[in-house]
């Protein structure tokens, strides 16, 4: 024999709509949560960024007075220059003022 159909209930169409209201809420919040996470990490990883290249920059300032002190032209050497500046430049990173 064949199952008999199931017979309809009444569906309140007030609570249907509350329910599927309160689901995309529930959604759209979880979505903004996600949003604002990504937006704090993006914020911090930009802040890292900005504070490494602030960071070099006081190093080459660093490295630009140096060899302004020491009569060495980093940005034109000549043959002697040429060979001196790489182990100008180590000695000169090993110096505890430059990291202060």
């Amino acid at each position: 024999m064949t199952e008999p159909e199931p017979t309809p209930r009444a569906i309140d169409a007030n609570a249907l709509v509350q329910h599927v209201l309160r689901e995309s809420y529930l959604q759209t919040t979880e979505d903004l949560r996600y949003y604002a996470e990504k937006v704090r990490y993006h914020n911090k990883l930009r802040k890292e960024s900005r504070a490494y290249l602030g960071a070099l920059r006081d190093f080459h300032v660093a490295v630009c007075e140096t060899a302004r002190e020491r009569d060495v032209d980093i940005r034109r050497p000549d043959e002697d220059d040429s060979a001196a500046t790489p182990r100008r430049l180590a000695r000169f990173s090993r110096s505890p003022r430059v990291f202060a």
